[in-house]
């Protein structure tokens, strides 16, 4: 198991740091320097999520990489009309990858992922996904539910893991 990302603010560095907390390998490609929305990760960020810096400062070129070296990617935003999102899921098309779109939405005041988890969990291990790409809203405000709902996606697709055919009792199409 592996979770990559562009390390942007909002849903990509939460996902990196869920994977962290989950023991599960991470890395991705960001553009030059580390650049991301309003500055820069610093080298020990780099070196903690085994990231590494393309030639161009340009978000487009980043996304590529990413979504190239991925099995799939699963896209958590608030809106999926950004250019952001836009691009990666040109990128998903042209490169005829799998994704999985998680709205985040507001409900009575506070951000939630509106997809269950254990189905997302699900995804990735009936499909035999390995590498995960992480992607979304360049959004600070949604680091916090967004790193704690993939903290239990990966928790559950590393359970699920341990029973690639289903396990005693789970019912499988």
């Amino acid at each position: 198991m592996k979770v990559i990302s562009g390390a942007q603010v909002g849903a990509d560095i939460a996902g990196l740091r869920a994977a962290k907390a989950c023991g599960i390998e991470t890395g991705g490609c960001t553009p030059k320097l580390g650049r991301i929305k309003g500055g820069f990760r610093t080298q020990e960020e780099m070196e903690l999520y085994g990231l590494y810096a393309t030639w161009s400062y340009n978000y487009p070129y980043r996304t590529k990489m990413n979504v190239i070296s991925s099995d799939a990617t699963i896209r958590l935003a608030t809106t999926f009309n950004s250019r952001g999102e836009q691009l990666t899921l040109k990128e998903l098309k042209e490169n005829n990858k799998p994704y999985l779109d998680i709205p985040i939405v507001r409900v009575r005041g506070e951000w939630q992922c509106d997809v269950f988890y254990q189905s997302a969990a699900s995804w990735l291990r009936d499909n035999g996904y390995e590498t995960v790409n992480i992607a979304g809203n360049a959004n600070p405000d949604i680091e916090g539910v967004v790193e704690r709902y993939l903290t239990l996606v990966f928790r559950r697709w590393q359970f699920l893991m341990q029973f690639p055919t289903g396990y005693p009792g789970e019912h499988r199409k």
